[in-house]
């Protein structure tokens, strides 16, 4: 819950309790500077944004609050829980939206940041990939301690993040 908290904080740029368009904007451009950086929001733009706030924006206030963010996670995670079941039991299937909501899903957000961190397209979060999405924040991180990141999403020896391991390590950062 703590950790819930401060992402919802560290998202709502303005402090006002509530992440708008202008705070997942000025996140996503450099959250290490409070914006202007370029960042993620250059590769994602702000249709995007929109619909990250469409996504989880429950009472239609174009506003995402504490209890919409903690609802949208919550959802995410038993979304994570289902597909990694599904994919114990050998079925191999991509979700997607629901064609009963013009919105997209969180999860499928998530894979379209998956695929633009994932520079040479090759399905996989290697270190290179790590690194220059961190430069994009403001970061600049050590081969061990980008290692380290990829440890965290629990593949073992391999030297990259598939998206299954990259979900796993944002879950366990916001819960």
């Amino acid at each position: 819950m703590l950790k819930q908290l401060r992402a919802f904080q560290a998202l709502d740029v303005d402090g006002d309790g509530a992440i708008c368009h202008t705070d997942l904007s000025n996140a996503l451009s450099n959250p290490y500077n409070g914006g202007g950086g370029g960042g993620l929001l250059l590769l994602l733009g702000a249709s995007d944004v929109a619909s990250m706030i469409s996504a989880a924006d429950l009472n239609g206030d174009g506003k995402i609050d504490l209890a919409e963010f903690q609802h949208q996670l919550s959802l995410y995670a038993e979304e994570r829980s289902r597909e990694e079941d599904q994919e114990g039991e050998g079925e191999q299937r991509h979700r997607s939206s629901s064609s009963s909501s013009s919105s997209p899903s969180f999860s499928s957000v998530l894979r379209d940041i998956f695929r633009v961190l994932d520079a040479d397209q090759d399905g996989v979060l290697c270190r290179s990939d790590l690194r220059a999405a961190m430069a994009m924040c403001g970061e600049s991180l050590s081969d061990s301690q980008l290692d380290a990141m990829i440890s965290a999403g629990g593949t073992g020896p391999t030297a990259a993040l598939d998206f299954n391991a990259f979900s796993r390590l944002l879950l366990h950062w916001l819960t």
